[in-house]
Protein backbone atom coordinates (compact mmCIF):
# COMPACT_ATOMS: atom_id res chain seq x y z
CA UNK A 1 0.00 0.00 0.00
CA UNK A 2 2.70 2.66 0.64
CA UNK A 3 4.89 1.58 -2.46
CA UNK A 4 1.61 2.21 -4.33
CA UNK A 5 1.02 5.65 -2.95
CA UNK A 6 4.97 6.52 -3.06
CA UNK A 7 4.71 5.39 -7.00
CA UNK A 8 1.21 7.53 -7.42
CA UNK A 9 3.23 10.58 -5.89
CA UNK A 10 6.21 10.21 -7.87
CA UNK A 11 4.35 9.62 -11.21
CA UNK A 12 2.05 13.23 -10.17
CA UNK A 13 5.66 14.85 -9.40
CA UNK A 14 7.11 13.89 -12.54
CA UNK A 15 4.41 15.22 -14.63
CA UNK A 16 3.65 18.29 -12.88
CA UNK A 17 7.50 19.00 -13.31
CA UNK A 18 7.82 21.56 -15.85
CA UNK A 19 11.16 21.01 -18.23
CA UNK A 20 14.17 22.80 -17.35
CA UNK A 21 15.64 24.91 -19.76
CA UNK A 22 19.33 25.08 -19.58
CA UNK A 23 21.61 27.66 -20.85
CA UNK A 24 23.56 26.79 -23.80
CA UNK A 25 27.64 26.53 -23.00
CA UNK A 26 29.69 28.01 -24.05
CA UNK A 27 28.54 31.05 -25.77
CA UNK A 28 32.00 32.67 -25.50
CA UNK A 29 35.64 32.15 -25.73
CA UNK A 30 37.15 30.38 -22.98
CA UNK A 31 40.40 30.72 -21.22
CA UNK A 32 42.28 28.23 -19.38
CA UNK A 33 45.32 29.82 -16.96
CA UNK A 34 48.59 28.44 -16.89
CA UNK A 35 50.54 29.25 -13.78
CA UNK A 36 54.45 28.75 -15.57
CA UNK A 37 55.98 30.41 -18.63
CA UNK A 38 54.96 29.80 -22.01
CA UNK A 39 56.84 26.05 -23.38
CA UNK A 40 56.83 24.72 -19.71
CA UNK A 41 55.03 21.13 -19.82
CA UNK A 42 52.11 22.14 -18.13
CA UNK A 43 51.82 25.09 -20.76
CA UNK A 44 52.14 22.23 -23.74
CA UNK A 45 49.30 20.35 -22.09
CA UNK A 46 47.16 23.12 -21.78
CA UNK A 47 47.52 23.82 -25.33
CA UNK A 48 46.63 20.18 -26.29
CA UNK A 49 43.79 20.16 -23.79
CA UNK A 50 42.68 23.41 -25.13
CA UNK A 51 42.59 22.87 -28.91
CA UNK A 52 40.36 19.72 -28.30
CA UNK A 53 38.08 21.14 -25.99
CA UNK A 54 37.85 24.08 -28.99
CA UNK A 55 36.39 21.61 -31.46
CA UNK A 56 34.23 19.71 -29.07
CA UNK A 57 32.46 22.73 -27.72
CA UNK A 58 33.24 24.81 -30.74
CA UNK A 59 34.15 27.79 -29.17
CA UNK A 60 37.95 29.11 -29.04
CA UNK A 61 39.61 27.94 -26.06
CA UNK A 62 42.33 30.86 -24.81
CA UNK A 63 45.82 29.79 -22.91
CA UNK A 64 46.86 32.35 -21.06
CA UNK A 65 50.35 32.20 -18.90
CA UNK A 66 50.17 33.86 -15.72
CA UNK A 67 53.77 33.14 -14.14
CA UNK A 68 54.83 34.62 -10.44
CA UNK A 69 54.13 34.03 -7.02
CA UNK A 70 54.91 30.59 -7.33
CA UNK A 71 51.19 30.38 -9.18
CA UNK A 72 49.97 32.52 -6.81
CA UNK A 73 49.44 35.25 -8.64
CA UNK A 74 46.94 33.14 -11.27
CA UNK A 75 45.37 31.22 -8.81
CA UNK A 76 44.34 34.69 -7.75
CA UNK A 77 43.23 35.60 -11.05
CA UNK A 78 40.59 32.37 -11.46
CA UNK A 79 39.33 32.80 -7.80
CA UNK A 80 38.63 36.69 -8.90
CA UNK A 81 37.42 35.97 -11.60
CA UNK A 82 33.14 35.63 -12.72
CA UNK A 83 31.82 32.20 -11.93
CA UNK A 84 30.63 31.31 -14.73
CA UNK A 85 32.59 28.53 -15.99
CA UNK A 86 34.28 30.37 -18.25
CA UNK A 87 38.11 31.00 -16.86
CA UNK A 88 39.55 27.34 -15.57
CA UNK A 89 43.05 27.21 -13.92
CA UNK A 90 45.20 24.32 -14.98
CA UNK A 91 47.96 23.31 -12.30
CA UNK A 92 49.91 20.35 -11.22
CA UNK A 93 50.06 18.81 -7.67
CA UNK A 94 53.86 18.32 -6.70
Amino acid sequence: MVKGRFALAFLAAMILACPASAQSFPTRPMTIVVPFDVGSALDLIALVIGSRLAEVLGQPVLVENVSGGGGMTAAARVANAALDGYQTLHGALT
